[in-house]
């Protein structure tokens, strides 16, 4: 036990405790990092939908009057004829253009999976008991220094 008090003595305990709060500071600054993502400024969409339908309208008329009388001669001839045939072709075109725009880039931040986020808590249930640890050895050995 006595060797164990003179090896206690002639640690530079300052020197210790200096490593200690620079090790937890580091611990402590070291974090997650926000990474922004771009986002384009204009979406725009375009949207065309053409209708075209054929209406169709026929007409045939044929009228033929023929008289003839051979004798003191009458003949009488009317043809008629006449054919109409009408397409009509009707086309709607609708167009329909939408525009969203985002002003500002905004950081995106993803959920935690379930074992990354049990691995964060068993790691702070892990750190904080470590330090405990840590602080009741320091303890313990600064009483037992300063008894000597």
């Amino acid at each position: 036990m006595g060797r164990i008090k003179n090896y206690i003595k002639h640690l530079n305990i300052p020197f210790w405790y200096a490593l200690l709060v620079i090790t937890v500071c580091v611990a402590c600054c070291t974090s997650c990092k926000t990474k922004y993502v771009t986002v384009p400024e204009y979406h725009t969409r375009y949207t065309h939908n053409t209708d075209t339908f054929l209406r169709s309208d026929t007409t045939l008329i044929r009228d033929s009057v023929i008289i003839r009388t051979q004798g003191d001669t009458t003949i009488v001839e009317k043809i008629r004829w006449r054919d109409r045939i009408i397409k009509v072709y009707k086309i709607k075109t609708d167009s329909v253009i939408q525009r969203d725009s985002i002003r500002v880039p905004y950081p995106v931040e993803e959920s935690l999976s379930k074992w990354e986020q049990a691995k964060m808590d068993f790691g702070g249930i892990a750190i904080g008991g470590t330090l405990a640890l840590v602080i009741l050895v320091i303890i313990r050995v600064t009483k037992s220094v300063h008894k000597i």
